[in-house]
């Protein structure tokens, strides 16, 4: 009985044993279908799944598997049928396939333009519908309208059954008002009042104008930057523990205004202790000191500390240390609100520049700015060199941006300059019309290339007609004539132009040859062949116009030294430009006048607040004929105009000469008429003062405000106060697409008989 009952027992097992075998293992899955799919491919379907045809069927990754399908989005329902069929299991994936986005549409949104929502969010038609994706763009939605201070906008969406399993989804927005900021409340402040804090930050309280610009609407990201403007300001003044906390906002019952709550924990304020500098001190440790921007007994300053800490790092680094560390190290003493500074300096090991790469230059070649520049590869780091080379970059006028970096090189002795440039357009084919009070109409055309075939030459052909000049001038330049030193240039003019009693008539032939002396300093020599005619002098002209009426043979040699820093020939903020000059005519040289001329030139640039400048600009030059006789009609100053004294007309101002002439020129016994004539001077002087203000940034479009001085004198009379005439006035500039343009209008101060009050000047190209 005994082994009658162990055979059974040991048969159960055994059975059990091997149906849990049989469990573990699994059929084997034969074949997988999919059932409900439209648009989604079925390959689409079995792409998500694990499970393959041959393998052993797992109830684990089954159930992973539609979790997977399901994931996509693209269904609303998922379910895996089993089968068992001959060798194994086959398997059914039955889906409900979501329809898809014919279109979508957007209702009730006046202030947004659909064209705009639809750029900014990624809702695409004849996609399958996705709920998460529309939540997703409703959102990005109520941060654009929160951007313009709509914070009440109300988002939601619907969906309109079509055939075929598509629909169309209606997203609807309801905008209701702009929500502007009433009031700006601040907790806390004893130190800093409201009025400042208010007038520091970007953030603004609305107005009554409030809807018809940004003014008063609230941007979290703006206003954290406001808080750290705040933190800035108190830094600067002290109050090293200050604590600004994110406003709390809320709105008013209206629902149309709101009102932003600022705690602010200010703190002690502290002062500045004990100074001192230890570590690498290459320099007098006297001359570091000097170096601090702030001393024992001051407020502390956050800025003031970085700045000092700036400075002292350019000392090393402008004489190799390229990466030298100064680092602050501050010990503030709550107990006496002292609080001492000791900087370390690391000077580092001496840097060596190691390539020079250029970007950004599509059209200038790389070694056009490379013989720009004051480095080069192997030289020992330079702060001065490297910001030089920027400045001068700067004054091609072939760049709107140059910024120069490092990158570390091969090794921890080694770096990379990297110049990136930003081409400004180099060619342009001109032609305009405009209007001023002198020449009425002015018809120019022009054509240019600062920088022909990234070369660096420059070649201009100018054409100007207007009812009292005619001038046609082509320029040539080349500033490194054979890839050397030398500058050669070449012009030729024809003009044409009518002065108050008579005509000029000029051709004119330049070819110069000059050599940089310094890089900031060029000396020019040059040769002149200029034919000069004077024609119909009016009878009641001055008897010596008359008598210089006729063609006059002009050849001359011509010196000049230049020094240029100004920073931007287009559009200067800073920088000078001085120069003197001298020219001798001679028979010898093949002309028919003798003469010698001297000129100078001082022109400063000051940049002020508020990207505004001051500019001072002078000049002046004296002539006189070898013979001893007056200096020769087309070799004499005349003064007024855009270019000069402006207030006043063109060359209306310098000597006078009177005549007595008949009243009929036909009949010389007629009543004598006393004539006054323009007749030019053989010297002038002359001032300028000019303060520039931005008016629109963007558009490089300026104000101006000038102060102008100067006269022309004649021979044997030297400059006295009340021989200067002087005129004040207006103007606008901007640095357009065909040039620089100026509209101006000048009002002469202590204005004489017959000179009006106003003139107005309208000019194309450059300005003082």
């Amino acid at each position: 009985m005994r082994r009658v009952i162990a055979v059974i027992v040991c048969a159960v097992i055994g059975l059990l044993g091997t149906s849990a075998v049989v469990r573990a293992d699994g059929p084997s899955v034969v074949r997988i279908d999919v059932e409900g799919t439209l648009r989604i491919e079925n390959d689409a379907v079995l792409a998500k799944m694990q499970t393959r045809e041959g393998d052993e069927l797992n109830e684990a990754v089954l159930n992973s598997d539609l979790r997977a399908i399901f994931n996509t989005g693209y269904f609303y329902d998922v379910k895996i049928d089993r089968r068992y069929v001959e060798g194994g299991v086959a398997l059914t994936v039955i889906v409900t396939e979501k329809p898809a986005v014919k279109e979508y549409e957007f209702v009730g949104n006046e202030h947004l333009s659909t064209d705009k929502i639809t750029e900014a969010v990624e809702l695409k038609p004849n996609t399958i519908l996705s709920d998460a994706r529309i939540q997703e763009a409703i959102n990005k939605i109520k941060q654009m309208y929160e951007l313009d201070g709509y914070f009440m906008v109300d988002i939601d969406y619907r969906t309109e059954e079509l055939p075929r399993n598509r629909v169309k989804v209606i997203i609807e927005i309801s905008e209701y008002k702009k929500v502007f900021i009433k009031r700006i409340n601040f907790i806390g402040n004893r130190a800093v009042d409201d009025d400042t804090l208010k007038g520091l930050i970007m953030t603004k309280e609305g107005n009554a104008w409030s809807s018809l610009s940004s003014k008063g609407i609230y941007q979290p990201e703006m206003f954290l930057n406001d808080i750290n403007i705040m933190r800035s300001y108190y830094l600067d003044r002290g109050y090293l523990a200050i604590k600004i906390d994110e406003p709390l906002v809320t709105l008013a019952p209206d629902k149309r205004s709101m009102f932003l709550t600022v705690n602010i924990e200010e703190g002690p304020q502290y002062y500045v202790g004990k100074l001192d500098i230890e570590g690498d001190l290459l320099f007098e440790k006297d001359r570091l000191m000097e170096l601090f921007t702030f001393k024992t007994g001051d407020l502390y300053s956050t800025s003031a500390l970085q700045k000092t800490v700036e400075d002292i790092r350019n000392e090393y680094k402008d004489i190799g240390y390229a990466f030298a560390e100064v680092t602050p190290d501050t010990q503030p003493d709550p107990a006496t609100r002292i609080i001492d500074i000791t900087l370390r300096v690391n000077r580092g090991k001496l840097v060596y520049f190691e390539n020079i790469r250029f970007e950004g230059n599509t059209s200038t070649r790389d070694k056009v700015i490379r013989r720009e520049l004051y480095v080069t590869e192997g030289d020992l780091y330079s702060g001065p060199g490297i910001r030089k080379s920027k400045e001068r970059l700067l004054r091609l006028g072939y760049f709107d941006e140059v910024a120069i970096s490092t990158d570390r090189g091969s090794n921890d002795e080694a770096v990379d300059l990297v110049i990136r440039v930003k081409e400004r357009q180099q060619g342009s084919f001109v032609v305009g019309v405009g209007f001023s009070s002198v020449e009425n109409f002015v018809g120019t055309a022009t054509i240019s290339h600062n920088n022909l075939f990234g070369y660096g030459t420059k070649l201009s052909l100018d054409a100007q007609i207007g009812r009292f000049q005619k001038n046609f001038t082509l320029r040539v330049r080349e500033p490194y004539l054979l890839d050397t030193q030398y500058i050669g240039s070449i012009s030729l003019v024809n003009a044409e132009r009518s002065f108050l009693q008579f005509d000029r008539f000029d051709n004119a032939a330049t070819i110069g040859l000059g050599r940089r002396l310094h890089w900031d300093v060029e000396g020019h020599l040059s040769y002149r062949y200029q034919s000069v005619d004077i024609k119909n002098v009016q009878n009641q002209a001055a008897l010596s116009l008359t008598r210089q009426e006729g063609n006059t043979l002009t050849t001359s040699l011509s010196y000049r030294l230049v020094r240029d820093t100004v920073n931007s020939p287009f559009d200067p903020t800073d920088g000078s430009r001085v120069g003197l000059g001298i020219e001798w005519a001679d028979e010898a040289f093949g002309g028919e006048l003798e003469f010698i001329k001297y000129s100078g030139e001082a022109r400063k640039y000051f940049p002020l607040v508020w990207d505004t400048a001051f500019m001072l600009h002078g000049e002046g030059g004296y002539g006189f004929m070898l013979d001893g006789s007056d200096l020769h009609i087309s070799e004499r100053y005349f003064l007024g105009g855009i270019n000069s004294v402006r207030g006043f007309g063109r060359e209306r101002l310098g000597p006078t000469e009177e005549t007595l002439i008949p009243t009929n020129a036909a009949d010389p016994s007629t009543t004598l008429t006393n004539v006054e004539s323009v007749i030019g001077g053989d010297k002038y002087l002359q001032g300028n003062a000019e303060l520039l203000i931005p008016i629109v940034k963007d558009l490089n479009i300026k104000g101006v405000l000038f102060y102008d001085i100067g006269n022309a004198l004649p021979e044997g009379q030297w400059f006295a106060y009340d021989g200067f005439r002087q005129a004040w006035g207006f103007g606008v500039r901007w640095i357009s697409p065909i040039g620089p343009l100026r509209f101006e209008w000048g009002h002469p101060l202590f204005p004489q008989d017959g000179e009006r009050t106003q003139v107005f000047e309208f000019g194309i190209g450059t300005f003082f």
